[in-house]
Order: C-alpha cells, then sequence, then structure tokens
C-alpha cells in the first residue's frame, strides 16, 4: 500500500510538472572539507580528491544531458580528472570540464550522478598555489540548466627536497692559476624562492680514492659555498707528466626547511713535466798555463722533481 501510495504521489509530481512545461534538473550534495594535498616528488595523481562525494542529480520530466564543473579561480597545474562512462563522456580544458551523455545513450539520473561523484580534483604542480579552489557544478536537459553548487577545496604544499642536475667535475694541469667552484652549481628547488636560500653541509674530502675526512687537503680551501683549487700549490709539484691527483668532494645541498640532497665535486689536477732541480756551490779556480785538474764546483745537489723521473744527463757551458 505505501509503494502504491509513492507511486502514486510521484507521478501526481510528474503531471503536476508537465502542466507547468518543463522543470529543471536538481543537484543535492553533501557539504565536506575538501582538503588536497601536494604529492611529494613526482606526481602520479594518487593524492587526487573526489570533489562532490554523495552527489544527487536528477530530473523529474526528462533525462539529464550534460554537465559543467569549473574551478572559478584554476591555478597553474590544476585539473579536474574523470574517466568516460559506457554512456558519458568527458572533456577537461583550462579549468573547465564538460560531461555529456553519448550519443544513442541514455543514462539514468543514478548513473550520471555517479559519474559527477567520480570527478576527482588533482593539482600536479611541485610548488602549488595554496589558494582555496571553487568549484562550481551544473547540470542541464538540454533545455534548462540546474541551480549551481558549489565545492570549496583547499589546498596543502609540502616542502620539496632540493634536486642537482649533474655531480661537479673540474679539470686543471699543474701549475694552473687559482679559480673557483661554485658548489651550488645545477643545485635548485621548486619550492618559490627557495634556490637562492640553499646552501652546504657535512663536507667531506678524499684525495685518490683513500679516505674521507673532513680535513681539508693542500691545495684547496672553502669559503661559504665557493671551492677555491689552487693548482700550482707545492703539492701538485711531484706529478710526473700525465699523471692525476683526484679530490673528491662529497656534501649535502640543504633548503631552509633542512630538506637535503646529495651531491659532489671531482677535482682533477694533472701533472706537467717539472725541469730538475739543480744547486751547486763553486769553487775559486785560478787558470795557469799548466796541466793540472781544476775543481769547478765544491758541492752539488741535482734532483728531478717529476715521481719516477731520474737524470739522464748533464750538459756543461763554457
Amino acid at each position: 500500500a505505501a509503494a502504491k501510495a509513492t507511486a502514486e504521489a510521484d507521478a501526481a509530481e510528474l503531471a503536476a510538472a508537465k502542466q507547468m512545461g518543463n522543470l529543471a534538473p536538481l543537484l543535492s550534495a553533501v557539504n565536506h572539507t575538501l582538503i588536497f594535498t601536494e604529492m611529494l616528488g613526482a606526481d602520479n595523481g594518487s593524492n587526487a580528491q573526489l570533489v562532490f562525494s554523495g552527489l544527487s542529480a536528477s530530473d523529474l520530466d526528462t533525462q539529464l544531458m550534460s554537465a559543467t564543473m569549473r574551478i572559478t579561480n584554476v591555478q597553474v597545474g590544476d585539473v579536474l580528472l574523470f574517466t568516460d562512462t559506457g554512456k558519458i563522456t568527458g572533456s577537461y580544458s583550462n579549468g573547465v570540464l564538460t560531461l555529456a551523455t553519448k550519443s544513442g545513450a541514455n543514462p539514468s539520473s543514478s548513473e550520471f550522478s555517479a559519474a559527477l561523484a567520480s570527478v576527482k580534483f588533482n593539482n600536479s604542480s611541485d610548488n602549488p598555489v595554496t589558494t582555496d579552489r571553487q568549484i562550481s557544478l551544473v547540470i542541464s536537459d538540454g533545455a534548462k540548466n540546474s541551480q549551481t553548487i558549489i565545492q570549496t577545496v583547499q589546498v596543502v604544499s609540502v616542502n620539496d627536497a632540493p634536486t642537482v642536475s649533474a655531480a661537479i667535475a673540474s679539470n686543471a694541469s699543474e701549475g694552473d692559476v687559482s679559480y673557483t667552484v661554485n658548489l651550488l652549481q645545477g643545485a635548485t628547488d621548486a619550492d618559490t624562492g627557495e634556490t637562492a636560500t640553499l646552501s652546504t653541509q657535512s663536507l667531506t674530502y678524499q684525495v685518490n680514492g683513500g679516505t674521507a675526512s673532513a680535513t681539508l687537503p693542500a691545495g684547496v680551501s672553502i669559503t661559504g659555498n665557493t671551492l677555491t683549487v689552487d693548482p700550482a700549490n707545492a703539492v701538485f709539484n711531484s706529478l710526473a707528466f700525465g699523471q692525476s691527483q683526484v679530490i673528491v668532494v662529497s656534501y649535502q645541498v640543504k633548503d631552509v626547511h633542512g630538506a637535503t640532497v646529495n651531491q659532489t665535486a671531482t677535482v682533477t689536477i694533472t701533472g706537467t713535466n717539472d725541469a730538475p732541480t739543480a744547486s751547486v756551490t763553486t769553487s775559486t779556480v785560478n787558470y795557469a798555463n799548466t796541466a793540472l785538474t781544476q775543481t769547478l764546483f765544491s758541492s752539488a745537489a741535482i734532483s728531478a722533481v717529476d715521481t719516477g723521473q731520474t737524470i739522464t744527463g748533464l750538459k756543461f757551458t763554457v
């Protein structure tokens, strides 16, 4: 009896609607707090949030044909996600998602409601604007539109760790002039304004594959985030021609929130052929027309500077 009464009431409502002409579709949604949180790292859409969960769309006297969902203050990276159903297709562009009934299809109000309730909000930016988004929705039966309902989305950003484009490499020859290496070269931070505030920490130095140490090796110095290399330092004098000394600086690039990324700077100094050294003490020689042998040098020290080289000959010029 109750079911019969309900059916009769629905029929009476429909009859009254027909007398008044086409009625506008109706929308209702459950009010809820919607918070979207930026995904740490590369976005894959898994943080996307349902916009109108619990939504109901209906039309008393005709079929629903389309719906328009709009981010009224769309920002970079914003998107409304929808997967086509068997009867309803979606198209998104610049903050506006349009759903439409496929040709020849006849989706029920419940099917249209389910499609609308499946739409998700996402932002793919590593640095999203945190202004609340206003998302409006209106549906149409092809002749009349429903009332407009609005959902607010709160957007929460997270701190992104800095990144580096590549390890730093520097090469010079023994005896070259001093030069500097920027240890923040190629380091960036996606968060607004934070690239300029990056710094370095936890520096260690390794020479020719030896044990890493926090002690600066000879030939390099550090000021802030700048490494100074002095290829003319005496420590490189013993390098034979073509022989190299490799200094690897390992450290972390840090942002103002403490997030870090590991980085290295490799300095390679290649030896050149150094002239040998000679130190002599001359003797006083009195020349007379005799056959006596005279000593020219009372003492002499001659050596090769480069490792592994020996003196192969001497040349005296009178």
